[in-house]
């Protein structure tokens, strides 16, 4: 399988910073993704809120998608990815969440600034399409300690 791997420049406030850690596209990933034998494209940045990293996140976009486009650029331009995927004719309808705890991987503890026997919340975001494609999963890894998870969703009432 073939991957490129494109950092997100480091910015002031939060932001990312390169990352060029190589591994295989998770399990998990690429059953969200069906990839495409053109491989994917993975976006890995570490991002801060001044000087504390506040999270770790890595984007996969499949390639016949996201290859030859402006997300291969480190500024992927106003309103991000989502923005670039929709003007691409992949715009995201709805999303999937699923969130676990679990300790960090060695190398997200050091990037995280942590140590190993802390938790983190790892959060699976899928991006589907209309259609259902899934065009983007990104997996936040994030200390537990720094984040409080807020969700709110609106309710489907039967019809009189």
């Amino acid at each position: 399988m073939r991957l490129r791997w494109r950092p997100v420049d480091a910015q002031e406030g939060v932001g990312g910073q390169e990352s060029f850690l190589l591994h295989r596209v998770p399990e998990e990933v690429a059953q969200h993704h069906a990839l495409p034998s053109g491989g994917v494209l993975v976006r890995a940045r570490v991002m801060r809120a001044d000087a504390t990293v506040v999270q770790v996140a890595t984007s996969y976009f499949p390639g016949d998608v996201a290859f030859g486009t402006q997300l291969e650029q480190q500024d992927t331009g106003d309103g991000g990815s989502k923005s670039r995927l929709a003007e691409l004719g992949y715009q995201q309808t709805s999303i999937r969440e699923s969130i676990n705890v679990r300790p960090p991987s060695k190398t997200e503890a050091e990037s995280l600034g942590i140590s190993a026997d802390r938790l983190v919340y790892e959060i699976t975001h899928v991006g589907l399409t209309e259609s259902g494609r899934a065009v983007e999963v990104c997996v936040h890894v994030m200390p537990i300690t720094l984040w409080s998870l807020s969700y709110e969703w609106p309710i489907d009432l039967p019809s009189a």
